[in-house]
């Protein structure tokens, strides 16, 4: 029976003949002419009658799809993964067939779909997850997943990389692997030596990764070229282009996803380092050290391996030195955790620096990098006879120095020894009373050969430590960070606080408000960027917990202060220092 123009057709099976018209092979067998189409008339080069039927409606699984498929459930049962595709026809076909293999995947199609990531970040029978490579290449962080299938080659390199990264980051705690599907000689492998710039070798060393079906992801990565000839001819950048798009563009290229390597030239650069890399290497190994967060031993290790001898060396500058040491006080800070005697080797770096000949970024860092890691050691350590008396001493020589820095990370590390002596009930030092003296000599300095600004400060800081040393009375700072208050109540906090400050400079904002690992040094909680909303109506809301806690706080401190003045207007003055 004659359907249309182009179809003719039964009820039995449809073939296909090669003028692209449909027919039923058992209706056009009973006619008289077998060797051409009844339609077009066209003569066929074969029987029309034997033509092999179409395939039924729906996806079908190649070659390629049956080799993916296996892998994935040799995987699946020991590694969770994560599969990319350009097609959502293939992902969908992966789909179908996983579930009909009994293994539980979800896919995202378009838009968040929080609900749907969540279950295979925290679901342990969820196994696969299945992403568009251009949609979700980027802004996820998959640390759960080990494996990651790339089902077709891309013309984009980047892309790929991108996808990687989403698996392999800083926080990875496992080795991760990449699987590429890629068929020889054909469209698939031309693509593939097209998108990384053709066979060249950068130096006749360069090995090429992309040949192997798997491998670690930062080898992967790294085996891109990124030739300058390359790179002109499949990445222009606009002449309007600005600054911050192209740190976006390539900053996580240049960081996340080739960590390793930048890692290993970092060591490699600072152990003999030109004068502008000595002072940038530290404060690179400091913040990925803030980064990485406790538990790090072995990263320590390695960073104290090279910035040791930076700082016991005469031949190097004194800035260089200095960030040396700041670098790796705050490493041995946030990475080394559990061994108090990396902390001491460090504080007994910085004690040849406490001296008034000293150049003042020298005794400065020294003096702040000594007290970050002492507000970290037992008190009990800290008032011992010896130790105390010897930096009680270095400590008072150190506020006469020329530099109101120095003289106030002086002052501040004074405060913190006779906190620690508080604590363990010692009130009655010999010597506290001279101390005590020459400290409230500080915080009332009008010596013109200071500057006004410099005299501000040094007021401001001298004023807290003499209450301390004097009157045992703690500080009292807050920082504003947007809905937060960051508040200190110890000498210990404060030193902390100075220490990672000086290390990460305009940074900092940006760390306390996302880097957990920085929030949790100041007690503050998960940023709110992975709560749920349950979550963030604990910690932020009005009738939270937290706080409830902070407006109680500041109750008790406004009784405090109206308590202070109605005293003094009941007794007509106040006895006091100043």
């Amino acid at each position: 029976m004659l359907l249309s123009l182009s179809t003719l057709m039964c009820s039995g099976d449809v073939s296909l003949l090669l003028c692209c018209h449909r027919f039923c092979p058992t209706c056009i067998a009973t006619s008289e002419n077998t060797t051409a189409c009844m339609l077009c008339h066209k003569p066929m080069p074969f029987d029309v009658s034997k033509a092999p039927p179409l395939p039924p409606p729906g996806l079908a699984c190649g070659s390629k799809m049956d080799a993916l498929l296996g892998d994935l459930e040799k995987v699946c049962p020991r590694h969770k993964c994560v599969v990319f595709s350009q097609f959502s026809e293939v992902l969908d076909l992966v789909l179908a067939q996983l579930t009909l293999r009994g293994v539980r995947c979800v896919q995202l199609r378009s838009g968040n779909q929080v609900e749907l990531r969540r279950e295979f970040e925290t679901q342990d029978d969820v196994r696969v997850l299945l992403l568009p490579l251009k949609k979700y290449n980027h802004g996820l962080n998959l640390v759960e997943a080990t494996h990651v299938f790339l089902v077709e080659p891309s013309l984009q390199p980047a892309l790929h990389a991108q996808a990687m990264a989403r698996v392999k980051r800083l926080d990875q705690t496992e080795p991760t692997f990449v699987h590429r599907y890629i068929r020889r000689g054909n469209i698939h492998d031309m693509s593939t030596k097209k998108g990384r710039g053709g066979n060249k070798k950068r130096g006749g060393q360069r090995a090429d990764a992309y040949d192997s079906e798997e491998g670690s992801c930062n080898e992967s990565v790294a085996s891109n070229d990124t030739s300058d000839s390359t790179r002109s001819k499949t990445s222009r950048v606009s002449e309007d282009t600005t600054q911050e798009d192209l740190l976006e563009r390539y900053l996580e290229e240049l960081t996340e996803k080739r960590f390793d390597g930048i890692y290993n030239n970092v060591l490699q650069i600072a152990r003999r380092p030109s004068e502008d890399e000595g002072r940038i290497i530290p404060r690179i190994f400091g913040i990925v050290g803030l980064m990485l967060g406790p538990h790090s031993d072995e990263y320590f290790a390695k960073v104290e391996s090279v910035l040791e001898p930076l700082v016991k060396s005469n031949i190097q500058s004194d800035i260089v030195r200095a960030q040396a040491l700041e670098g790796l006080g705050v490493v041995c800070f946030t990475c080394s955790t559990g061994d108090e005697e990396n902390a001491q080797n460090i504080m007994g770096l910085c004690d040849p620096f406490f001296n008034n000949s000293a150049t003042p970024v020298l005794a400065k860092l020294a003096l702040e990098t000594w007290g970050c890691l002492a507000s970290t050691l037992d008190s009990t350590y800290l008032i011992e006879e010896g130790f105390l008396d010897t930096h009680l001493a270095l400590f008072l020589e150190l506020t006469n120095n020329a530099d109101v820095d120095v003289r106030s990370a002086a002052g501040e590390n004074l405060a913190l020894l006779f906190e620690a002596m508080h604590q363990n009930h010692i009130d009655n030092y010999e010597g506290a009373g001279d101390i005590a003296s020459k400290l409230l000599e500080l915080s009332k300095e009008s010596s013109k050969k200071f500057s006004k600004k410099d005299r501000k400060e040094q007021h401001s800081v001298f004023r807290d430590v003499y209450n301390t040393v004097a009157n045992q009375e703690p500080p009292n700072v807050s920082f504003g960070l947007e809905n937060e208050t960051l508040r200190f109540h110890d000498w210990g906090s404060i030193m902390q606080y100075n220490a990672i400050k000086e290390c990460l400079q305009s940074g900092m904002l940006e760390h306390l408000k996302f880097n957990n690992h920085v929030r949790q040094l100041f007690d503050l909680p998960h940023t709110a960027e992975v709560y749920s909303r349950v979550e963030k109506r604990a910690t932020k809301s009005k009738t939270s917990g937290s706080r409830k806690q902070q407006s109680a706080f500041l109750k008790d401190e406004r009784k405090r202060r109206q308590g202070e003045k109605n005293t003094f207007l009941e007794g007509g003055g106040h006895d006091g220092d100043y």
